[in-house]
């Protein structure tokens, strides 16, 4: 008596006046099982069903996956009902493609964006040869969010050939799901679902990467355009073994609101991952992306690292002759953070970009809030130094205007000469 397999890894489907064929391709958990076959369920509105099953094996057998393909099922079609998709089952999975086509490729790139109850899935990619036409992103049975990429082949000529597909609306249940998984031939990727009310915010200073133990933890600096903006958040945007992309979005503002550049701050965990996790982090915002700076990966034990300090309060910062000296104060919520700093994260030619961190407590820690303070001095600036200084933490961000100590001084110093008398 014949048994469903344990996974099917492929469906092909081939149409020819009006005859379909199916074939699929999938795995046994021994040696030792045969005829394979894809037995008809029947049909689900526009879905023809199949069970992938064999004859298990007798005697002694090998406990290894072992690849399995299935004996051709030809079924003919006639109208007025004509599937449009074919869903095969196995024990562990389900997989379901669109008749007649196959997977393209590649997928490059991809966007998820929510709107109500549904999530808009859309992709890019290539196919080896020219002409290839009705592309779609076919959701796979499940609650994975996977989505195959399929078109129908097209012309002989072999040059590599962009294709689009969607969007596909699929209904979920809120919240979004926080990625959806776009396959292709040769590749995977995983694209971050947005909220379509969240915006990329204008231009992103600067980001930094670490692993706290497995997970990855992301800061990100940068401004809005406008003051009134919210929420701020790291959107997955996609990720592959050598690069993960963040988009920094936020809720824009509802009225009026003050038309200056604003800095904004955000902190998001991301996992687990897998180790050793060497991948290139980019966070992008609408104008420009940044590559994060990242620490040495440190044993998952490793607990004494630097954090941005809950708040910043205040900011002083003026120019001396020949040093801009900051000096940055604020509140950590809980007792014993050591060694604050102001760690330096870049500059331009009028801004120059502070994290205000500190070293977190290694052992148990009360739960109070205490003042931190922390100073930098960096120079030697020329006369023409920049005009503004700005300090994020985990929570806000200060940004002040560089005073001019030196003229202060000397200013000051000339009020005080003796004037020649008449």
């Amino acid at each position: 008596m014949k048994e469903v397999i344990y996974e099917v890894n492929d469906v092909n489907t081939t149409l020819q006046a009006n005859l379909l064929r199916v074939t699929a391709a999938g795995e046994t958990t021994t040696t030792g099982w045969s005829g394979g076959e894809l037995r008809f369920d029947g049909r689900e509105d526009d879905t023809l069903v199949f069970t992938f099953v064999a004859t298990p094996p007798e005697g002694i057998i090998i406990p290894i996956f072992t690849p399995i393909e299935s004996a051709p099922f030809e079924i003919p079609l006639m109208p007025p009902f004509f599937p449009h998709y074919v869903r095969v089952r196995a024990a562990h999975n389900e997989i379901r493609v669109a008749i007649g086509k196959e997977l393209v490729y590649e997928v490059t790139s991809g966007t998820a964006v929510g709107r109500g109850p549904a999530i808009e899935v859309s992709a890019n990619g290539m196919t080896t040869e020219n002409d290839w036409t009705d592309a779609e992103l076919v959701l796979q049975p499940g609650c994975r969010y996977e989505y195959w990429f399929m078109a129908r082949r097209g012309g002989a000529l072999p040059v590599l050939t962009p294709i689009a597909a969607g969007p596909e609306e699929t209904l979920v249940r809120l919240p979004y799901p926080q990625q959806v998984a776009i396959k292709a031939r040769t590749n995977k990727i995983d694209v971050g679902v947005n909220d379509a009310e969240k915006q990329r915010i204008l231009h992103v200073d600067a980001a930094h990467a670490k692993l706290s133990g497995n997970m990855l933890v992301v800061e990100a600096h940068g401004e809005t355009s406008t003051a009134g903006w919210s929420e701020p958040e790291l959107r997955l945007a996609s990720s592959s073994e050598e690069t993960y992309i963040f988009d920094f979005v936020a809720l824009p503002p509802n009225g009026p609101v003050a038309q200056v550049l604003t800095p904004i701050s955000v902190r998001g965990e991301f996992g687990p991952m897998n180790l050793p996790f060497n991948a290139k982090v980019i966070v992008r915002a609408e104008l420009n992306e940044v590559v994060a700076s990242q620490d040495a990966q440190r044993p998952a034990d490793a607990n004494a690292q630097k954090e941005l300090v809950y708040r910043v309060d205040s900011v002083e910062a003026s120019w001396n002759g020949q040093y801009v000296e900051t000096k940055a104060n604020g509140i950590v919520v809980s007792s014993g953070y050591t060694q604050p700093e102001l760690r330096l994260l870049r500059r331009t030619n009028d801004t120059i970009f502070f994290s205000f961190l500190a070293l977190r407590p290694q052992g148990p820690a009360i739960p109070v809030i205490e003042e931190i303070s922390a100073s930098a001095s960096t120079g030697p600036e020329m006369p023409l130094f920049p005009s503004f200084v700005v300090v994020f933490s985990a929570t806000n961000a200060k940004r002040v205007r560089i005073e001019n100590a030196a003229a202060a001084t000397a200013k000051k110093s000339s009020s005080k000469q003796p004037q020649a008398s008449a």
